[in-house]
């Protein structure tokens, strides 16, 4: 299921925000790139490039498993702009894998 509207982050308008001031996380499987978020909710973005896969249908797979756990995560998670930058082996990770490392990059967050 995708992310709601009001909570997807725009990146033509927000990237470089991020970029030049945003707090930068990596982990095993994935990069996370946040900041506080001057609304009072989160909103994500998700980047696959084709580094991740040259396949079209494997990269919508794992966006599509990363919104439907953030989907699961939106009501705990604090006001911040998040983008979600898989790694190539983030394709190869079971859902509940996937979930656990997405679940303790939040938590890193939240600690912050």
């Amino acid at each position: 299921m995708a992310i709601k509207q009001s909570y997807r982050l725009p990146l033509k308008t927000e990237r470089s925000r991020l970029n030049d001031n945003g707090t930068v996380l990596r982990l095993e499987n994935q990069t996370l790139i946040y900041i506080k978020s001057p609304l009072t909710f989160s909103r994500f973005a998700i980047i696959a490039s084709k580094k991740v896969s040259p396949l079209a249908t494997v990269r919508n797979h794992l966006k599509r498993s990363i919104s439907s756990i953030l989907q699961e995560e939106v009501a705990k998670i604090p006001s911040i702009d998040l983008i979600i930058i898989p790694k190539p082996n983030a394709v190869n990770l079971t859902f509940q894998k996937l979930k656990e490392e997405i679940q303790l990059g939040l938590k890193k967050i939240y600690s912050s």
